[in-house]
């Protein structure tokens, strides 16, 4: 049998189909041919093949991983290898040249979960967003609860809060049990009733309450007394201490 090379290097598939007749046929001639493997990187990321060597025997097929870096993605094979998934062959025909490219993300996802009882509130929510999109966060809390803070990617204790996204991130919103004060009209001077907004009498921390004096016929209202010194009517107070307060009524 004549054993002399038919075709030449990267002659493509009627070169291979020579080798794999002068193999079958046990030509040691065609069967010893080596081919050299450059990898080529664009971008960020690693990639590596299997077998790890840069000659392979000629009908060698290579596997071939693309992984990209922080903040990149895999976008493509170009030169002798063609396709958009990240794990790929080829067959060892020729000396090959493969370049793995890497572009930049430019969407990222935004995970937000909370410790507490209350939920929050996403403007816009999306499975991802584009880099440089602003994401806007609001804490609302359970009856019995307020937000205290941000933590992971975002801090502070703005509500609402704006997140700019430049790569996946992850935020927590914080809750806490709410100090509860009481607002007791302890006693009133002369003929009148106090009326309170909210009523109730118990109230969060923080909560602004409005106290009305509604003085009886031939009465008119003077004044508060005790924890509130005020004479207007009505007249607001922000609870962060339990009050109490007296409203003084006078005859007209």
């Amino acid at each position: 049998m004549d054993c002399g090379r038919r075709g030449s290097r990267g002659a493509g598939t009627a070169f291979l189909s020579a080798v794999l007749l002068a193999a079958l046929s046990g030509c040691p001639a065609l069967q010893g041919i080596e081919y050299q493997l450059r990898l080529r990187i664009e971008g960020r990321g690693t990639l590596t093949s299997v077998p790890d060597s840069d000659m392979h025997l000629v009908g060698t097929t290579v596997a071939l991983t693309a992984s990209p870096g922080d903040g990149w993605r895999f976008d493509r094979w170009a030169d002798d290898l063609s396709g958009t998934k990240p794990s790929a062959t080829i067959t060892m025909d020729g000396d090959r040249t493969v370049t793995a490219v890497f572009e930049r993300r430019t969407e990222y996802a935004l995970a937000v979960d909370w410790i507490g009882n209350g939920t929050v509130a996403i403007s816009p929510e999306r499975d991802s967003y584009e880099a440089g999109h602003e994401v806007t966060l609001t804490p609302i809390p359970d009856v019995g609860w307020r937000f205290d803070q941000w933590e992971g990617d975002l801090g502070g204790n703005d509500d609402p809060a704006e997140i700019t996204m430049a790569a996946d991130l992850q935020v927590t919103a914080v809750f806490v049990v709410t100090d509860r004060y009481s607002l007791s009209i302890v006693a009133t001077q002369g003929e009148g009733v106090v009326s309170l907004l909210p009523p109730g009498g118990t109230y969060d921390s923080g909560t602004i309450v409005a106290l009305t004096a509604h003085p009886a016929a031939g009465w008119r209202f003077d004044r508060w007394g005790e924890d509130l010194s005020s004479v207007a009517n009505p007249a607001r107070v922000t609870m962060n201490s339990s009050l109490d307060v007296v409203a003084v009524f006078v005859p007209d």
